[in-house]
């Protein structure tokens, strides 16, 4: 019993050694990407607003009902 898992264990590691494909260590000529990222993405775009000037504006109030 003890040859028989000894074997099974042995034949399971030699697999798992054997099914690794390692393409970067056999082919160094291939690079990775340099960035994942769809080509289709676009920068978010904010429109120009008075978001400053109206918190300025509303600074006193808020000072007073704190």
């Amino acid at each position: 019993m003890k040859n028989f898992n000894f074997c099974v264990l042995y034949i399971s590691l030699a697999t798992m050694l054997c099914s690794c494909n390692s393409k970067q260590a056999t082919n160094p000529k291939v690079e990775p990407a340099a960035h994942a990222y769809s080509s289709s993405y676009k920068a978010p775009v904010f429109n120009a607003d008075d978001r400053i000037e109206k918190i300025k504006n509303s600074a006193p109030e808020l000072q007073k009902l704190i």
